[in-house]
């Protein structure tokens, strides 16, 4: 089976997300009107339609005050980063997966919000390392869906140059002791600490 018979099967055989990136990706040409009728299928598809309403907006800096200091802080994390499937990298990773992307109207409203925010911590003084790693995920995961101006390009365009003059560098000493943080759990005792000051990439 060839490039050409391979395409024919994925197009026959699968759903509108094999449809959509078969056509986009593997295919040379492609009409528009065929493209329309793709990316419509593939919104209307109820697998997208699930994961396009789980992109909740993050919480406003309004809802994080109302809650307790180191509450707020653990639910802003969960928001983005957590093994569940309400977290932004999830949601992000899965949606990209079935072809949403950069320019489709409805997933262009729905990440509004979060490109909102990315140009909003980006600019924030006084970063550590939990939020800076926060940053780099929602960055990240719109990079990858095609959003690459803006806030996303200044992010992540500056976190490759850090990175860069980083490993130039040529420094291991990243990791720092578990004891500095009163309460360490136990049951991560045998993973090694990484350094908030490393995560920032700061001398």
């Amino acid at each position: 089976m060839n490039d050409n018979e391979l395409a024919g099967w994925l197009l026959a055989h699968g759903g509108p997300a094999i449809r959509f990136r078969t056509t986009t990706e593997l295919l040379a040409e492609a009409s528009a009107g065929d493209l329309v009728h793709l990316e419509e299928d593939l919104l209307a598809s109820p697998s997208v339609k699930e994961w396009l309403e789980r992109l909740t907006p993050p919480l406003s800096e309004a809802d994080l005050r109302r809650m307790p200091a180191r509450g707020a802080a653990f639910e802003n994390m969960k928001q983005i980063h957590h093994a569940n499937d309400f977290a932004f990298e999830n949601i992000m990773g899965k949606l990209v997966q079935y072809g949403s992307r950069a320019g489709m109207p409805v997933f262009d409203e729905r990440t509004r919000p979060w490109r909102e925010w990315l140009k909003a911590a980006t600019n924030e003084p006084g970063r550590n390392g939990v939020s800076a790693f926060l940053i780099d995920l929602v960055a990240s995961f719109l990079w990858m869906a095609g959003y690459r101006d803006g806030a996303v390009r200044q992010h992540v365009s500056e976190r490759l140059e850090r990175i860069a003059a980083f490993a130039e560098e040529r420094r291991y000493d990243i990791y720092i002791d578990q004891d500095t943080y009163p309460g360490f759990p136990a049951s991560y005792r045998k993973h090694k600490l990484i350094d908030q000051a490393a995560w920032l990439l700061r001398s």
